[in-house]
């Protein structure tokens, strides 16, 4: 691990060239956390006692996407206990919100949107694996537009009103079942919980998940801990077409939301999300049984949807972000949990670097260029928390590609001994 720490430090070094914030690195296995590592500082503004403060395992983060794992995992335990079914019309069994969405096919000449009617029921088993046409107004260029030209029209803001059927109310992308389409399908599952359960997202993922684990740092509701609040790395941004890292003027998501977001909403610490890690790759029935552990490991897509998936991922101008550096040769797909690869990785998109994660390594990341791998063939979780903007951050990426290659490259040479 030496050649990365130094080209790390070298990075995170203060002045003008200093190329990124810090990171938080850990590598682990079932048991035990074999590596920790954190570079920088919590904060780059030279006027914050921040700046001065270097970041820890227990600094805490907005964790972004990563909240989605917590979030399928909760609901594959409704799933366990009955309340639900990966396949029944959410429309007919809590969410009658989306029966009978429109799928939005344009625009006219005075901007109104042109719909078409779909006819498949959207399942959570399609929520989960970003199937069921749903997106995120943030992300794809017709939502967006959609959202800026109606907000335009009422006058109102955009994404106004804090809870799940306020912001996340859009028309669909695609017909369900037929395209992979990133977006807020652990947002409207989160809501789905909370009147099959009559808990909040929070309260299930207190007593389900957070307290059987001993996750103290970790909660959807900030303004209620000033703890994890006052334990927060400062977010960071990197300035377009120049590069240079400023402090950000936002720190994006707010410390106070109407619903806990089941896929974004958490603030936490590395080391409150290693233990998830550990655990699911331990699968000795502390979080669920062990049959519903291996369900966020199995591949949902069809091909002809794959083939979607890899459009999307590969055709993209920054294809190291939405594709998180895997090469094509990857073959990912989608699992209820995250993203597959169904290869074994080696290097990135441009060919760069050697061995990574095995075959069948479930992976998916945050929005602040936070990221997570659990290889069950190896017997190894990874975790890269950040907290800079934009998302698909280029050096970000690369610094987790050299922190992962670092562990497996140190594992293959264990092994020879």
């Amino acid at each position: 691990m030496q050649e990365f720490e130094q080209w790390f430090t070298e990075q995170v070094a203060p002045g003008e060239k200093r190329l990124l914030p810090g990171a938080v690195c850990l590598a682990g296995t079932k048991d035990d956390v074999f590596y920790s590592k954190c570079f920088g500082t919590k904060s780059v503004n030279p006027e914050s006692p921040l700046s001065k403060e270097p970041l820890t395992p227990d600094t805490t983060m907005w964790i972004a996407s990563c909240t989605k794992l917590l979030t399928s995992l909760c609901i594959l335990k409704l799933v366990e206990s009955g309340l639900v079914n990966l396949d029944d019309d959410v429309a007919e069994t809590g969410l009658p919100e989306l029966k009978n969405k429109p799928i939005l096919t344009g625009f006219d000449d005075n901007d109104d949107p042109i719909y078409k009617p779909s006819s498949t029921k959207i399942t959570l088993r399609l929520m989960l694996s970003h199937q069921s046409g749903i997106g995120y107004g943030f992300f794809q260029p017709p939502l967006i537009k959609f959202i800026t030209t109606q907000a335009k029209k009422s006058g109102k803001p955009p994404l106004d009103g804090g809870d799940v059927r306020s912001i996340f109310d859009l028309p669909l992308l695609s017909e369900p079942g037929t395209q992979w389409a990133y977006g807020c399908n652990l947002e409207w599952a989160g809501l789905l919980l909370n009147r099959k359960t009559g808990k909040t997202l929070h309260q299930y993922m207190d007593e389900h998940i957070w307290q059987p684990l001993g996750m103290k740092t970790t909660t959807f509701r900030l303004e209620q801990r000033d703890d994890i609040k006052n334990a927060r790395a400062d977010m960071t941004l990197r300035v377009p077409d120049v590069g240079t890292i400023v402090p950000s003027p936002t720190r994006y998501w707010p410390d106070e939301t109407k619903d806990d977001m089941g896929g974004g909403g958490i603030t936490g610490s590395p080391a409150d999300y290693m233990k998830l890690l550990q655990a699911i790759l331990r699968n000795d029935g502390t979080l669920a049984k062990p049959e519903t552990i291996d369900m966020l490991f199995e591949p949902q897509l069809s091909q002809p949807v794959v083939e979607t998936m890899h459009n999307l991922l590969y055709n993209f101008k920054d294809v190291e972000a939405l594709s998180t550096n895997l090469p094509k040769s990857a073959n990912v797909t989608h699992t209820l949990g995250g993203m597959l690869n169904q290869e074994a990785v080696v290097g990135d998109v441009f060919g760069n670097g050697g061995r990574r994660r095995s075959k069948g390594t479930l992976n998916w990341g945050g929005l602040p260029n936070l990221m997570w791998t659990i290889d069950r063939e190896a017997g190894v979780v990874l975790f890269y928390g950040s907290q800079i903007l934009p998302p698909g951050d280029g050096p970000s990426i690369d610094a987790f590609r050299r922190f992962e290659e670092a562990v497996y490259k140190g594992l293959g040479e264990k092994a020879a001994l």
